[in-house]
């Protein structure tokens, strides 16, 4: 989606659909309740069910970028937990 947006004038309608499913995909797998990530999730959603003639690819791929970055951080975190309970035992 990100690669689809990279150098668009606008963006088209599949697409949008498509930042909407992940919003909401990302809504129901936000088992830690991560505050951030749902702001974020949020503004996904808003800015893809805004009017076709409003939506900018650039917001929603900064957006995007801000969810990668915060998933990256969220499973670097959770993999650190996992290595140190498995030293513990």
């Amino acid at each position: 989606m990100r690669d689809t947006l990279k150098d668009a004038r606008f963006v088209p309608g599949q697409t949008a659909k498509s930042a909407r499913e992940l919003a909401k995909w990302f809504k129901l797998m936000n088992f830690q309740n991560d505050q951030d990530l749902d702001l974020l999730v949020t503004e996904l959603n808003s800015l893809a069910s805004a009017k076709r003639e409003t939506r900018r690819p650039g917001d929603i791929t900064e957006v995007l970028n801000d969810i990668i970055r915060a998933t990256q951080k969220n499973a670097r975190q959770f993999m650190q937990r996992n290595r140190f309970d498995a030293l513990e035992v």
